[in-house]
């Protein structure tokens, strides 16, 4: 199974990293906010210091934040996600952004040769978890 990093552990990133573990999938999150580093550490996933750091380490990469500033921040900041990002690796842009931000993110990430998904999720962290939630994905079908 493949390793993916999920950056943003709060309720909805939190669902999404436990629907992963429970999948099988390796998890390594990233969060400001050490308690919800914890909370993932307590499901059987690994902490990373940092977006760059998780992306060195998974092959796709989930970003879940509360803002457009922290959504372009954990992904082109100097230590978000392509400060770190290794060659092949998938973005997979979760956040509740606006399409502009969302174009300007997937032009930055495929400039640099990576794969970009947006990806944005239809339901609440309790739908998530249960495996109830819905994810709209857009970009290059074969990256789906």
């Amino acid at each position: 199974m493949a390793a993916v990093g999920v950056v943003g552990l709060g309720l909805l990133g939190h669902a999404v990293a436990a629907r992963l573990l429970k999948a099988g999938h390796s998890v390594v999150g990233f969060d400001v906010l050490p308690d919800r580093v914890a909370a993932l550490e307590a499901l059987g996933g690994k902490p990373a210091p940092s977006a760059a750091a998780v992306a060195q380490s998974t092959d796709a990469v989930c970003t879940l934040l509360p803002s457009l500033a922290t959504a372009e921040s954990a992904i082109t900041g100097r230590d978000g996600v392509l400060a770190g990002a290794p060659p092949g690796l998938a973005v997979i842009q979760m956040s509740t952004i606006s399409p502009t931000l969302t174009e300007k993110l997937a032009r930055q990430v495929t400039g640099r040769n990576l794969g970009f998904l947006d990806c944005p999720v239809s339901g609440t962290s309790s739908m998530v978890e249960r495996g109830d939630g819905i994810f709209f994905v857009g970009g290059e079908r074969a990256l789906y």
